[in-house]
């Protein structure tokens, strides 16, 4: 059961008469953990998507919106705008970004976002230049950029040189780009130079500039510089460029420099190429250096893989285990998996199963994995069981595994109630639960009750449900409730869900001409918070229909 199933749960009232009968009961019983059984009961899934949907499309005043921007203050206001635009209430959105923007770079970016969707040029301006004004660096070169796209050349470039001089260096990139578009490559190529000196991450960009030119000599000197100076890509490129010239000494010399100054990945990748030419003492050496000192964005415990599986290749398993029990003091993730495996070679198994059973019965998955796998190769199906059943009651993990293991001892019937189980309480593994249930079901030859199970989950809007819903009655009952089902998720799934369904519903309805129907349905999923993108699809909508002014009117002034 759902955390949101059981925080609206509750007993039946004691004086709430007979049997709950129909589809317009009030109230649905839900179901408990043994097959038959009620835990309790909530609001009726149509009662509460109805309201729900309701809800979700009207419209408040404009008082509220007003009292919003009053109140509300930071991300808080700035989401609410952000809620009113996905409607396409645009004015009440403009109302509420303003009140955000003088705290909110987010606020400020979507209001000039807005303007420039309306088509308020001279308005939008305004905007960037505020922003500007407030110190938004990143703001400063939008502008440049906007100014740029309006052919105002020499406006571009003195609100860059304005923001270098308020020591904004990250526009140094952007004045670059504007010089070498405009012909000034001298300047251009000494604004790089600046750029590179203060940020070590342009030098892709700085070599990508020149190649453009046809600056080959100049591009490979920059990528000789951007190799030295640490920038991934410029290494990568230039031991690419040895290798393929033939020139392998000089493409290990720069990984050699590249890891003895601790740039990212460079001891992984030098240490690779060492194994692959046979050079294990020099690849062992490497990797010892990337697990004491890490390898930039690769963390020691995967050097400490690479290391041991060279240590066990040379049947040193001695020094393997204790190069992950410095890898478990130190609190590595997955040091502990490493171990154990170790362990189990050496014959010691009980020592592996101890090591790993404290985080498996944490929930932790890896480790579930690795148990249950150790287990299951020794035979000990009987501690995989109970490992698989607590782990799976009590954080949805491991089902799978456990219905496959009771489906291999011929116990089918507690493996549908280990599927059932996690397939209804919405957890992590539910999708893959109901998946493997249905098909269990089918395959048992229980068409009405995977049927059943469909519908039931597919009621609370479940988007993958719906549509295994629609497959299996297609598949398996040669009908077709795809329009029904469509339009339940239509109104009442989440935004996402609400989108698919609308593309779907779009094309049954097209079929048959019902073209006034589809315009509804998009409206409603716009009034329902659909965003830009609905908006979009029906004032496409709205313009193949011939009616042009009055989709240019939506995207300029939305529906509010």
């Amino acid at each position: 059961m759902s955390s949101r199933r059981r925080g609206r749960r509750a007993d039946r009232p004691a004086d709430g008469g007979g049997e709950l009968h129909g589809a317009t009961a009030v109230l649905a019983p839900l179901p408990g953990r043994e097959m038959g059984t009620v835990a309790g009961y909530a609001v009726a899934d149509y009662l509460l998507q109805h309201g729900t949907a309701t809800r979700r499309a009207s419209v408040p005043a404009d008082s509220v919106w007003h009292a919003y921007a009053d109140h509300l203050t930071g991300a808080d206001l700035w989401r609410t705008g952000q809620s009113a635009e996905d409607r396409g209430l645009f004015r009440q959105a403009e109302l509420i970004y303003r009140a955000a923007a003088s705290d909110l770079a987010q606020a400020r970016s979507s209001l000039i976002d807005l303007m420039g969707r309306q088509g308020r040029i001279e308005d939008e301006e305004r905007a960037r230049r505020a922003a500007t004004a407030a110190g938004d660096d990143l703001e400063l070169v939008r502008l440049g950029n906007f100014l740029d796209q309006h052919g105002r050349t020499a406006e571009v470039e003195q609100v860059f040189r304005d923001g270098l001089a308020l020591g904004n260096t990250g526009v140094l990139k952007s004045l670059a780009y504007f010089l070498g578009k405009h012909g000034r490559a001298a300047e251009a190529l000494d604004t790089w130079r600046q750029a590179v000196d203060v940020r070590r991450d342009e030098w892709s960009s700085f070599v990508d500039f020149l190649k453009k030119r046809r600056m080959h000599d100049e591009a490979y000197q920059a990528l000789r510089e951007g190799a030295a100076a640490g920038d991934l890509g410029c290494r990568n490129e230039l031991v690419m460029m040895l290798d393929i010239g033939k020139r392998a000494a000089e493409a290990e010399e720069v990984l050699w420099r590249s890891a003895t100054a601790g740039h990212r990945y460079a001891r992984s990748i030098l240490a690779r190429r060492l194994e692959s030419e046979g050079r294990t003492a020099e690849a062992e050496r490497v990797w010892r250096q990337s697990v004491r000192h890490g390898d930039g964005d690769e963390t020691s415990s995967g050097a400490r893989e690479k290391l041991s599986d060279l240590l066990l290749r040379q049947g040193r398993l001695a020094e393997a285990e204790e190069l992950w029990r410095d890898g478990v003091r130190a609190g590595e993730y997955r040091s502990a998996s490493g171990l154990a495996k170790v362990l189990e070679q050496r014959g010691r198994v009980d020592e592996a199963v101890a090591l790993l059973l404290p985080s498996a019965l944490k929930g932790d998955a890896d480790t579930l994995l690795t148990l249950s796998l150790l287990l299951g190769r020794h035979g000990r199906d009987a501690e995989d069981e109970r490992l698989l059943e607590a782990v799976s009651t009590t954080y949805d993990k491991g089902t799978g595994w456990l219905a496959s293991l009771l489906l291999k001892q011929g116990r089918p019937d507690e493996a549908e109630a280990v599927l059932l189980r996690s397939a209804l309480n919405g957890g992590e593994e539910a999708w893959t639960s109901r998946t493997r249930l249905v098909e269990l079901l089918v395959e048992r030859g229980r068409i009405d009750e995977a049927e059943g199970l469909l519908r039931r989950i597919a009621a609370s809007a479940n988007q993958a449900a719906n549509e295994e819903l629609i497959t299996f009655l297609e598949t398996h009952r040669h009908t077709d409730e795809s329009e029904e089902i469509w339009r339940r998720l239509a109104d009442h799934g989440d935004s996402r869900a609400r989108w698919y369904a609308g593309h779907h519903l779009t094309r049954l309805l097209a079929r048959t001409g019902r073209t006034a129907e589809i315009e509804d349905l998009w409206r409603r999923n716009l009034a329902m918070g659909g965003g830009r993108q609905v908006l979009d699809v029906l004032a496409d909508l709205l313009a193949e229909q011939g009616r042009s002014a009055e989709a240019d009117r939506l995207r300029r002034e939305g529906v509010g």
